[in-house]
């Protein structure tokens, strides 16, 4: 590919994850804390819980951490988990075609995702329903990956039928990541929720390490590493969505959302899921917020597009720039390897200090 070629592709590609980031470091996790309570105030304003007892939501907020939540945790954690081995194996396996097109089609994709099958959640389905979507669309797509790998030789019409499958699997992926943060802030107690909103996604940069690192080593396969690669990686996600599918079954719903909605009596059924012990020492307190809700979202914004442009380029689109066969996966396995242990870290101290402080920290830390 000429110089001027490449400086193209490498256009898409910013633009791709300045619209639909890619990837995450220490600041990632806190911002999906943030992201998780905001899209809670934004989508389930508090006024409109009065539709449900106080005393529900308390039951709900002071609730000890029991089955039910290990449960939600494990099942978005996993869902985090697919999201990254998936999104990466569409960049690991961009050198085999360096086509615009492909890349195009990439970026597209997870934002088709992202868009729709929140708002299709929030409107109508719920968490829980909107589960079984995602977990179809993500395993039909690793199935066509699956027989195009096996059974079309590499040509325009393999890489057709490829990013068919990968653009269906990431519509899945994509979209479903709004909603299992939705979920985790809607139901997990107070008490745990922040770390459950870092530790959970940070799944998503472990599931990224993993695809990184079996994109390594099969390189040194030959002329077929690529498709063992991606094979390897559809197993892996095929695995996944086999757990994932029992854990989604034995989940309670969003209480929350079923008190908008106005279920009152589903919502009690999936209160009793919960367990009866309380936390009676925990005081709730109503936070007043001096910022508006535009404005959150304006510093959310801000704080993604930064991430996307160091972090996420330089792990992902650079990478493929600058370096060359098994180089590329191994700067992807050392920056989701540093990303997967920042997520780890930060919930052994972000309890301690405000986590505005420590995101803006991060963010100047980043340049």
């Amino acid at each position: 590919m000429t110089d001027r070629g490449r400086s193209v592709v490498l256009g898409y590609r910013i633009v791709a994850h300045i619209i639909l980031g890619r990837g995450s470091d220490g600041i990632y996790p806190c911002l999906g804390a943030v992201k998780g309570e905001i899209r809670k105030s934004f989508l389930i304003p508090e006024h409109l819980f009065v539709k449900m007892s106080s005393s529900m939501l308390s039951f709900i907020d002071k609730a000890r951490w029991g089955k039910a939540h290990w449960l939600i945790f494990a099942s978005t954690a996993i869902g985090f988990f697919l999201w990254g081995i998936i999104n990466t194996l569409g960049y690991a396996f961009y050198p085999e075609y360096s086509n615009v097109a492909y890349i195009v089609v990439v970026a597209a994709a997870p934002l088709l995702g992202t868009l729709a099958l929140p708002w299709l959640s929030d409107a109508f389905m719920g968490r829980k329903s909107m589960y079984l979507v995602t977990m179809s669309l993500y395993g039909i797509g690793s199935l066509v990956i699956a027989l195009d790998l096996l059974f079309l030789p590499k040509d325009e019409l393999q890489m057709v039928v490829f990013l068919l499958g990968y653009g269906i699997s990431m519509i899945g992926v994509e979209g479903e990541v709004p909603v299992g943060l939705a979920l985790l802030a809607e139901i997990i107690p107070v008490k745990q929720r922040q770390k459950a909103l870092i530790l959970s996604p940070n799944f998503e940069n472990i599931g990224a390490a993993a695809a990184a690192a079996i994109a390594y080593v099969t390189y040194f396969l030959g002329a077929r590493s690529y498709a063992v690669d991606s094979l390897s990686v559809v197993f892996m996600a095929m695995v996944g969505l086999a757990v994932a599918v029992v854990l989604r079954v034995l989940m309670p719903e969003s209480i929350r959302w079923l008190g908008v909605k106005g279920k009152e009596q589903i919502a009690m059924q999936e209160l009793s899921k919960i367990g009866g012990e309380q936390d009676n020492s925990l005081v709730l307190e109503s936070v007043k917020q001096g910022v508006s809700f535009r404005g959150r979202f304006a510093v959310l914004v801000a704080w993604s597009v930064a991430n996307y442009l160091t972090w996420g380029l330089m792990a992902f689109v650079l990478a493929d720039y600058y370096f060359v066969g098994a180089d590329v996966f191994l700067v992807m396995l050392v920056a989701n390897l540093g990303a997967s242990a920042a997520g780890l870290l930060v919930p052994m101290f972000i309890d301690k200090m405000d986590t505005r402080n420590y995101a803006w920290s991060r963010s100047l830390g980043r340049y």
